[in-house]
């Protein structure tokens, strides 16, 4: 039978540390910028999101949403695929419901219909 090891303090502290990080306003406000710099202006691949399962693209496709072929060789080295992004995203169209609970890890990116990244935030 395995034993469960409890925790060191210096384990605990790890970990509240850690914790209190992701929810450091300086830190977020860091990390947004990053992610605007990379992503505001530029064109998500819907095709590659579709591909790596990220939840609620495959609804927005087929509502139109979507890279033109004329974007994809005019802007190719503005397009952004869904496998660069983090683990935890969400992708906001037009209309889309979105909840208001407030992860500082989500990276949350708006998208007009042809696929152009129009907000980045983190909440």
């Amino acid at each position: 039978m395995e034993q469960i090891r409890e925790k060191s303090e210096q384990e605990r502290i790890d970990e509240f540390n850690a914790l209190k990080a992701e929810f450091d306003p300086e830190v977020i406000l860091q990390r947004t910028e990053e992610w605007k710099k990379k992503l505001e202006g530029k064109y998500l691949d819907f095709d590659d999101c579709v591909a790596n399962k990220i939840s609620g693209v495959d609804r927005m496709v087929k509502d139109g949403y979507s890279v033109s072929s004329e974007i994809r060789e005019k802007e190719s080295e503005n397009i952004v695929k869904a496998s660069s992004l983090p683990e935890v995203v969400r992708i906001i169209g037009k209309n889309t419901c979105v909840t208001l609970d407030y992860r500082p890890s989500r990276l949350n990116i708006h998208v007009l219909e042809d696929g152009l990244i129009q907000r980045v935030y983190l909440a």
